[in-house]
């Protein structure tokens, strides 16, 4: 329990000493990434002290490889160099950004009625437990029909943060209320019904918790109006999905069919077991696996199967969580921990230290912070295929700023502080 107890006091520490000396606005994302893993580790700590999971063994080392990787990673954001700051940066905005916006309110459209049949089956019967587990024996079917569905699918899912920045980037610019209303009710559908479909908090929350994220660090910037209208809506919102995932842990987890002490525990272990695992279950292992573990599901779609036995290398986190730092430590140990630290951290610096940003650079920088962020709990052997794409998005976006930039068009529209002109979409 000591070693556990220094790790979150350290937290806890850094987040006092940051709000004590940060002057700056841009440090906000910096301070919500350690908000976040000190309260996993106040959920730890539960669980210990009520011995809700059985870890025998835990000792400091782990936890000290845990804090160098996020005080390493976490560090741009407080940096003297860091020019991120919502009330500042202005945005030169393409039209070939509003046509990625159109295609994914079609698609969501699209989503919305291939998950809906499925969902509300699940509602109707209450098989919340049986459907998970389903799914996690990989007994559940593709609900997808034909290319278009399936296309529609991933259009939405890989497009999703995209798209939320993009909604923001038009509340603090006022722009186009029908369009930013229409993609805002289709991100919350689309992620909803999603979560449904799989039977997942994890979706729920990894969602919640990037969108409060962008709304945080543009709330400055936003109008008083819009930001209470905001307000209104994330307070609903957040209201829904919490009597779904109570019905969800009631249902996969409750012993009475109500909310008992049983899912109540179920709660506590899911968002606090991440330290824990990663410190007994993945810490230490006999043999790293040099890229397997993490880049396997890739490797998977050219039918190459790297598949291994936790018990082989010494490995004993089951299905556990084990922050986003456990993959990495399971492929190439400490100092592959280290450097992937160092790479996050010398990507970020870099472009947080731009003058003016494109939306190309706030892409990958949201894309970046979102790998942080559900990295609290875990980042799962399928996510590099995400990080992926998301580069891709993002080479994409860059491509097209490239070309609009050499060429003698003007932007649809310039979004920057010192440009006047009012233009319509």
């Amino acid at each position: 329990m000591e070693n556990l107890l220094f790790y979150s006091f350290i937290l806890l520490v850094s987040i006092l000493a940051t709000l004590l000396l940060a002057k700056r606005g841009s440090v906000l994302l910096g301070i919500i990434l350690l908000i976040e893993y000190f309260v996993i580790s106040l959920f730890s700590i539960i669980i210990i002290k009520d011995k809700l999971m059985n870890f025998p063994d835990i000792t400091l080392l782990p936890f000290i490889i845990l804090l160098i990787s996020y005080f390493i990673a976490f560090s741009p954001f407080f940096s003297s160099k860091n020019n991120f700051n919502a009330d500042k940066i202005d945005i030169t905005y393409y039209k070939v950004y509003n046509y990625m916006i159109y295609l994914y309110i079609i698609f969501s459209f699209i989503t919305i009625m291939v998950y809906l049949p499925n969902v509300l089956d699940l509602i109707q019967s209450d098989n919340w437990a049986v459907s998970r587990q389903l799914y996690y024996d990989g007994l559940t079917t593709n609900v997808y029909e034909n290319t278009i569905e399936r296309i529609s699918l991933n259009y939405v899912s890989y497009f999703r943060t995209f798209s939320i920045l993009v909604y923001f980037i038009f509340l603090k610019y006022d722009y186009n209320p029908k369009l930013r209303t229409a993609l805002l009710i289709s991100i919350i559908l689309t992620i909803f019904l999603a979560s449904i479909q799989n039977v997942s908090r994890g979706m729920i929350f990894d969602f919640f918790l990037l969108f409060t994220a962008m709304y945080m660090f543009f709330r400055s910037a936003l109008k008083k109006e819009i930001r209470k209208r905001l307000n209104i809506f994330m307070s609903t919102t957040a209201g829904i999905f919490l009597v779904y995932s109570m019905v969800v842990t009631i249902s996969r987890f409750s012993n009475s069919g109500v909310l008992d002490s049983s899912s109540m525990n179920s709660l506590i272990e899911y968002f606090g077991q991440a330290p824990l695992v990663f410190n007994y279950g993945v810490f230490p292992i006999f043999t790293h696996t040099s890229g397997v573990y993490s880049f396997g599901k890739l490797f998977d779609l050219f039918l190459t199967n790297l598949e291994f036995s936790q018990s082989s290398i010494g490995g004993k986190w089951g299905s556990g969580f084990y922050t986003y730092v456990g993959p990495i430590y399971i492929d190439f140990g400490i100092l592959g921990v280290i450097i992937h630290s160092l790479l996050i951290c010398f990507v970020l610096t870099y472009l947080l230290s731009y003058k003016r940003f494109k939306i190309s650079t706030i892409f990958l920088i949201f894309t970046i912070y979102e790998y942080l962020l559900r990295g609290a709990l875990v980042i799962g052997r399928s996510y590099i295929i995400s990080l992926v794409v998301n580069v891709l998005v993002y080479i994409f976006i860059y491509s097209q700023e490239k070309i609009k930039i050499n060429s003698s068009k003007k932007p649809y529209l310039d979004l920057s502080s010192n440009h006047k002109k009012k233009y319509k979409f």
